[in-house]
């Protein structure tokens, strides 16, 4: 179970971290132990999914749909990625293609200078 894996279901549960900690230990779990657990610091105990389960917050068909949510949301996050991607391109053939004919003018070494005296508290330095 990775540390997303672990917090959508402590959120799909509608549980703090104090109140899951509570919940799915036996005597108990802390709330600084299930924020690390969910930030990746501490490694999950191998018997949470169990716990889990034992404490009615995963089901036995959970497991498969949290599987299909996560490659879904995955896919979804690619597919984004892809059309941002290809939006920028148009966007950039666009501008070489104003520049081309001469509708869009390049920055002038003035222009450059004045950007950057306008603007030089939020440009990085190198």
């Amino acid at each position: 179970m990775t540390p997303a894996e672990l917090k959508a279901i402590r959120k799909a549960a509608g549980l703090t971290q104090a109140e899951f900690g509570k919940r799915i230990g036996t005597d108990g779990v802390s709330r600084l132990t299930v924020a690390n657990w969910e930030s990746g610091k501490y490694r999950i105990p191998s018997d949470i999914a169990a716990r889990l389960g034992a404490n009615g917050l995963v089901t036995a068909k959970e497991p498969a749909k949290r599987a299909f949510n996560i490659t879904f949301t995955a896919a979804f996050y690619v597919m984004q990625r892809r059309e941002l991607a290809a939006d920028h391109q148009q966007a950039m053939a666009k501008v070489a293609e104003g520049i081309a004919e001469g509708s869009l003018q390049p920055f002038t070494d003035d222009d450059k200078l004045y950007l950057v005296n306008k603007y030089d508290d939020i440009l990085p330095t190198n």
